[in-house]
């Protein structure tokens, strides 16, 4: 597959001196750690779990022990995470997918990254830390009488938005390089339009977010890239993780410890323009 512009926009931000420390696809989440010149770093993307859904199925069945068709973690240790990222993103397996999404998150959910590119800390009510269970529940007012869509499998987001006139939430679909069924007709018609992260690795990102061109468009969830460059291709808010203890993390998922891995990050978010989000 030919590198698709957004996603050569994201990798050629990576340093060059950003090297892979190890990676795995064992569990829900694809994970890469690095050494960015000489600091720690971890980026994950979301694999899915066994039998509910069509692309936690297709992630379940190749990411069940590691690396099954996923490059093995010895092979990619040692090597350039833009490299690494470059060659799998354009590979023909979820888990290669996966891996290249990990990679490009360890540069860009790095706490040093993700506060030079402008991202904060979300709030929750009564400032403290925002949890992922809430990640739709400040938009409630907001999409009022409107018609909104959800990309990805989000359990609260219809209790959450339930005062949208018409709601709509399309699953990922299994194939790679593909759209959500009706994607195309649905979402150049809504008004609000949330993109889940794990678009990213399935491939239908880029034309989700060129449907989305006249709608208020936000990208949303652990596997997102907090990457400055989203804005350029018309994306209004940009919400993901910043990994406070790569190691912590790592040893969560090694051990499936889910939700206990958030406890080694925290959410942040961006808007653009700056201040213009109801996470702010």
């Amino acid at each position: 597959m030919a590198l698709q512009p957004l996603y050569r926009e994201l990798i050629e931000a990576i340093p060059q001196t950003a090297t892979v420390e190890s990676a795995s696809t064992t569990g829900l989440w694809a994970r890469v750690t690095a050494s960015l010149d000489g600091a720690a770093s971890i980026g994950i993307a979301y694999c899915g779990g066994p039998g509910l859904r069509p692309w936690d199925a297709a992630m379940a069945r190749v990411t069940a022990t590691d690396p099954l068709d996923a490059p093995a973690a010895a092979e990619l240790t040692g090597r350039n995470l833009r490299e690494v990222a470059t060659e799998l993103i354009g590979a023909g397996t979820p888990a290669e997918r996966a891996l290249a999404v990990a990679a490009i998150n360890a540069w860009y959910s790095h706490g040093a990254t993700a506060k030079a590119n402008g991202f904060v800390p979300t709030a929750a009510t009564g400032g403290e830390q925002a949890e992922w269970g809430q990640v739709f529940d400040p938009f409630r007012d907001v999409i009022a009488g409107k018609t909104v869509a959800v990309i990805g499998h989000h359990p609260g987001a219809p209790s959450a938005l339930d005062s949208a006139s018409d709601f709509h939430m399309l699953e990922v679909p299994e194939g790679l390089d593909e759209l959500p069924p009706a994607a195309e007709f649905i979402v150049p018609r809504c008004e609000m339009v949330f993109i889940s992260g794990s678009s990213f690795i399935n491939g239908s990102a880029p034309r989700l977010i060129e449907l989305a061109a006249e709608s208020y468009c936000a990208l949303i969830g652990p596997s997102t890239p907090l990457a400055p460059a989203l804005f350029d291709h018309g994306v209004d808010l940009v919400a993901g993780l910043v990994a406070d203890d790569a190691d912590g993390m790592d040893r969560a998922l090694v051990q499936a410890a889910y939700p206990t891995m958030f406890a080694h990050g925290h959410r942040v978010h961006r808007s653009k323009p700056e201040g213009t989000s109801v996470l702010d």
